[in-house]
């Protein structure tokens, strides 16, 4: 478990270092048959991070995620 923790944190960070636009990390999370879940789970988060305030209207995370992926349609 702290070896898939680990990883994961990596491609957290990764992604925070690669995807530096909304749009980029929008289409990395859209790539279904491309990434894999941890890779776009790891956008995802970084995307919600990214997310203007008007989409996230300051919410908790998991209310937030929601709001993401309702506004960004993924």
């Amino acid at each position: 478990m702290q070896k898939r923790m680990r990883h994961f944190c990596l491609l957290v960070t990764y992604c925070y270092r690669q995807l530096q636009t909304v749009e980029a990390a929008v289409k990395v999370v859209r790539a279904k048959e491309r990434y894999s879940p941890l890779l776009r789970a790891a956008a995802l988060r970084n995307l919600i991070k990214m997310a203007p305030l008007e989409v996230t209207r300051g919410h908790p995370y998991l209310q937030a995620r929601r709001l993401v992926r309702q506004h960004y349609g993924i």
